[in-house]
């Protein structure tokens, strides 16, 4: 079969794997959560239904919430991530993406069900990403379902454009075992297929952080950049490097006037221009 140009060749399953998703009832029930159930249980076997299932799952929770759900696999390597994405193309996690809080945090394994405040460090609405990510795409919060497989990450999940209600978070939160089980399920089914062909490389953005403005900044200018980027603000990154804020203060606009800048929205370009699209090394 195909999915998402993907050529996947899914081998016969045994009956005892149906029962890697666990069936959950609970307050989703007037939200259609336990119909959904069932779709993903009849397609377990079929990969190409499976997926979709999947989403339209996570889309139920929140019936009332516009916004935007789909399933992000990640793998990391020395240098990068290799990366697949469902429905998207995988270009959506590209440059910018790879700066989402999400996948740092289940890289700190941080697994399970978490909302955009549960990762976001201090002032990080306030920060160039958030603006260019969530604000100008018309997000405002996020929800995702993270689990994992052997060595690969899997986050499932869902944006918005509206703030999560309480009770939004607390109908995710009672249907993320089942959503981890049928992510994790169809994680095994695309990983039979040959990996070479699932997976495009991508440059981590640790990788690129460890050598961006290295030729002309100081250890010390490139720590307060580095915090900057990743949407600390003033106070935060006070606490973090333990120095005053008159200090980082000082080291900004050292830096700022070295890399020929003078706005957080610039550093964010610049360093986005410098990740590139893709890595082979």
């Amino acid at each position: 079969m195909i999915v998402r140009g993907v050529l996947v060749s899914v081998p016969e399953m045994k009956n005892s794997d149906v029962t890697d998703v666990e069936v959950s009832t609970g307050s989703q029930a007037d939200t259609g959560w336990n119909r959904h159930v069932a779709e993903i249980l009849k397609s377990v076997h079929d990969l190409q239904l499976l997926l979709p299932a999947l989403v339209n799952a996570i889309d139920s929770l929140t019936p009332n919430s516009a916004g935007s759900s789909g399933v992000l696999l990640f793998a990391p390597r020395e240098h990068g991530h290799d990366i697949w994405s469902y429905p998207d193309p995988v270009e959506r996690y590209d440059r910018a993406h790879q700066f989402d809080p999400f996948p740092a945090a289940v890289l700190r394994g941080e697994l399970g069900c978490r909302v955009l405040r549960d990762v976001a460090p201090a002032g990080f609405e306030n920060s160039a990403f958030y603006e260019s990510v969530y604000l100008n795409e018309g997000f405002k919060d996020e929800v995702v379902h993270s689990c994992k497989l052997d060595s690969t990450y899997i986050i499932a999940g869902r944006m918005f454009r509206n703030r999560l209600t309480h009770r939004e978070i607390e109908a995710h939160r009672g249907a993320s075992v089942v959503i981890q089980a049928a992510a994790r399920h169809a994680v095994k089914l695309l990983l039979s297929t040959d990996q070479s062909q699932l997976f495009e490389p991508i440059r981590s953005v640790k990788y690129a952080l460890a050598h961006f403005g290295g030729d002309v900044l100081t250890p010390r200018e490139q720590d307060v950049i580095h915090l900057i980027l990743q949407g600390h603000n003033t106070e935060s990154i006070t606490y973090q490097l333990d120095i005053s804020a008159n200090t980082i203060k000082r080291h900004r606009s050292n830096a700022y006037r070295k890399l020929a800048i003078n706005s957080q929205g610039e550093l964010f370009s610049r360093f986005l221009a410098s990740l590139g699209k893709r890595t082979t090394g």
